[in-house]
């Protein structure tokens, strides 16, 4: 198993490759540690508001989601 710490530049680090391979225009910002369960509970609560408020745009949807990270995690 790794530590928390290990764990989060992990997440860390996958993120950041992912936002260079979908282009995005925001970095997610991480301030602290974070795990899995976490990151599932705010997925799930980002797809719950993006059923609720659709947007016209599908293209814009990443950014919106690491937008929604950034402000859940500070």
């Amino acid at each position: 198993m790794f530590s928390s710490e290990a764990f989060g530049h992990m997440v860390h680090l996958y993120v950041n490759l992912y936002s260079n391979v979908l282009d995005l225009k925001f970095n997610i910002e991480l301030s602290r540690s974070i795990n899995m369960a976490e990151l599932r509970k705010l997925r799930r609560q980002f797809i719950s508001y993006t059923k609720m408020h659709p947007t016209e745009n599908s293209g814009h949807i990443s950014n919106m989601f690491v937008q929604y990270l950034n402000k859940s995690l500070h």
